[in-house]
């Protein structure tokens, strides 16, 4: 169940990260022809470490819902 609740939760943010990351490289793929080798390893290797960072930084709070500190609630906390 909690596995199901996970997934609900970051299936927008991995499918995002997913068609972006393909946008990317089929960008990469169709100019790859007309660079210089040296410029496209550079690039290769400069959008592959930025690609892992946003991916890290979109999934890496998923799931985790935290309450409002400074609000008026009744009852004990949302997440007990």
């Amino acid at each position: 169940m909690l596995w199901y609740k996970g997934w609900l939760e970051t299936r927008f943010r991995l499918l995002f990260m997913l068609g972006f990351v393909c946008l990317d490289l089929s960008f990469m793929h169709q100019f790859s022809s007309s660079m210089n080798t040296s410029v496209l390893l550079f690039l290769v290797t400069f959008y592959g470490q930025i690609m892992v960072m946003m991916v890290c930084a979109m999934l890496g709070g998923a799931g985790i819902n935290t309450q409002p500190s400074f609000q008026a609630t009744k009852g004990i906390h949302g997440s007990t």
